[in-house]
């Protein structure tokens, strides 16, 4: 005989997490690192404040408070058995002392209970506060439904009027857990961005030596060279799709306007040099400026060769009075890695030929002109396992930028002796440059 069975239902549900402060109090002698987990526990019978939550650190090992902002109204919920908090100090913490107290990112992980299962009701209630309720419910249920951590971030700032009403503490948790879904798809787009980049770089090829000077120099190819699905700045220039202009801020500080007129995007590489009106500037990092868009970044006064066009105030044209490097490389280069008798040197990677040769005269102009003198040294670097094992150490040292400018993933590459950045758009590595350094210096 069937006999027919309630389904499980789980004692308890993740909804997620929130970010909030660990006010860690002086005259608590437990110490506390960045990533250890923590316990919670109530103080009902705090004297100077009834809402307090202790934070400890293992049983009985208290180091502080959760910020009473927080506390306020996560209190009420915890009192009545609706939810129940786990936390952990956050890694990226840096303490910032005050007179008496220290405060560290505290991320609090969130689990509804059985009688907390009201709170993702959507019964409707009367009451302003009901409504406010459904209003924050539907907020957390489209927030879940975002797949790009930027768009979702102005979703969050486009919250700031509903946080500011007279919301229930159930209200506010949903909207506290919101933020840190911000964190999570950067994390997860990050993660892809860098099994991307070690795909990507396991394509490569890497071509018979060349020795010129003290240097030997190894081209880099990839299995197939096709167009670029953006146009260079001085092509958009040229072609009248592109303009910028110099912004002061301050006395020191440089900024470009680069305004792209274009249907496609258009790649501002490294080092390119632009003349706004009378001044000459030169943007030091890689971009890929959207179609129709226009991007603001940093750039510094420099004094290149007098380049051969002139410009208006409102216009840009990139320094193109650029020697031919003496190094010939092979059709179908995209790039190079560059080594000397004490080791690798550095790596300027793009990700089609096209794009290499136009700009290789000024980036072997930049990167090895330093060493070209050295005619009669011996033609000795790095073989290619040496190359390989170089791009090794860049992929595992390459993390995704919390923020970009313009189109594409912005990586930038930090480990001992490793310096560099890269720049990912649509499967395709725009640009790569990274270079070796030793401790008392560049090389």
């Amino acid at each position: 005989m069937h006999r027919s069975s309630k389904p499980i239902v789980p004692r308890e549900q993740f909804l997620g997490e929130l970010e909030s402060e660990l006010a860690c109090r002086e005259y608590y002698h437990a110490e506390i690192r960045p990533g250890q987990y923590v316990h919670l526990q109530r103080e009902p019978e705090n004297p100077f404040d009834p809402n307090a939550i202790r934070v400890d650190k293992g049983r009985f090992q208290p180091v502080g408070y959760v910020s009473p902002s927080t506390a306020t109204w996560l209190t009420p919920l915890l009192d009545g058995g609706k939810i129940r908090v786990e936390g952990y100090v956050a890694a990226r913490c840096r303490p910032a002392e005050t007179a008496d107290t220290t405060k560290l990112p505290l991320v609090l992980m969130v689990f509804l209970q059985a009688s907390g299962r009201g709170i993702l009701d959507t019964k409707k209630r009367r009451g302003e506060s009901d409504a406010n309720h459904r209003l924050a419910l539907e907020a957390f249920r489209k927030a879940q439904t975002f797949d790009n951590a930027e768009l979702l971030r102005d979703y969050v700032e486009s919250l700031e009027p509903l946080r500011r009403q007279d919301l229930l503490p159930q209200s506010r948790l949903l909207l506290a857990l919101i933020p840190s879904m911000v964190s999570e798809l950067r994390a997860a787009k990050g993660m892809q961005t860098l099994a991307a980049l070690q795909a990507v770089l396991n394509r490569l090829s890497i071509g018979e030596a060349i020795h010129h000077g003290g240097l030997t120099l190894h081209p880099l190819s990839w299995p197939s060279d096709s167009e670029p699905p953006y146009l260079l700045f001085s092509q958009a220039i040229e072609r009248n799709l592109a303009a910028a202009e110099d912004v002061r801020e301050g006395r020191s500080a440089h900024r470009l306007r680069l305004y792209n007129q274009s249907d496609r995007p258009i790649l501002i590489p490294e080092g390119e040099i632009l003349v706004c009106g009378k001044r000459n500037q030169m943007v030091n990092a890689t971009i890929l400026a959207a179609p129709r868009s226009a991007v603001t970044l940093p750039a510094e006064p420099t004094q290149p060769e007098r380049p051969r066009h002139a410009s208006s105030p409102s216009t840009a044209v990139a320094g193109t009075a650029i020697p031919v490097s003496p190094v010939g490389l092979p059709r179908g280069c995209a790039g190079v890695a560059t080594s000397s008798a004490t080791g690798m040197i550095g790596v300027d990677l793009f990700d089609c030929s096209n794009t290499f040769q136009a700009l290789w005269g000024r980036l072997a102009r930049a990167r090895l002109s330093v060493v070209w003198p050295q005619e009669h040294a011996a033609p000795s670097g790095a073989d290619a396992t040496g190359v390989r094992r170089f791009f090794q150490s860049v992929a595992s040292h390459a993390r995704v930028r919390a923020s970009a400018c313009g189109l594409s993933e912005k990586l930038e590459i930090d480990g001992p002796g490793l310096s560099g950045s890269a720049l990912l758009y649509a499967d395709r590595l725009c640009h790569l440059a990274a270079f070796h350094f030793e401790e008392h210096g560049a090389r």
